[in-house]
């Protein structure tokens, strides 16, 4: 898959994060709604709970290319973080539309405050970071960040390199 050839710039820069160009015989996901709406399932188990899914979740996509788009696989991916199946199931099924309604309020929210792409960082409410970018740009935002709201006072905009000045 083509598309997933751009994951090679963020894991090159963090050499941290394992991200594989798709390699699976199953087809990439299909939308992004299925694995949002079994994320705002997960809370219901807790901040921990959802932490945990969180990273299994990345991890299945990026990883080991699986498709998150898939309801099975969001199961597999819910147990395998510690949350059992069959309480994950009950309350993804009675309150579905709810879960759904979340997420597409989440996503209106997000578009109504100018995010465009993933991941975006937000700033004190101020300043807006869309993309990968290298852990330098967001250091140096937060550092002029904690200057504004330091006790001089000085409300000066923080400059922010962009991609083609790193």
């Amino acid at each position: 898959m083509n598309y997933t050839k751009s994951w090679l710039r963020p894991a090159e820069a963090e050499p941290g994060t394992h991200f594989q160009t798709w390699q699976s015989p199953d087809d990439p996901p299909s939308h992004s709604l299925p694995p949002a709406v079994a994320g705002k399932v997960a809370e219901t188990f807790g901040p921990e709970a959802f932490g945990r899914f969180h990273r299994r979740l990345l991890e299945a996509y990026f990883s080991e290319n699986r498709t998150v788009s898939d309801n099975n696989v969001l199961v597999e991916v819910a147990t395998e973080a510690g949350i059992d199946r069959d309480d994950f199931l009950h309350r993804a099924s009675t309150n579905a539309q709810g879960f759904t309604d979340a997420v597409v309020a989440d996503h209106n929210l997000a578009y109504e405050s100018g995010i465009t792409a993933v991941p975006a960082v937000v700033i004190n409410n101020e300043h807006l970071l869309t993309g990968a970018l290298e852990t330098a740009q967001y250091r140096k935002v937060v550092e002029a960040a904690r200057t504004i709201t330091g006790t001089s006072g000085n409300r000066e905009e923080p400059q922010a390199d962009t991609a083609e000045d790193a």
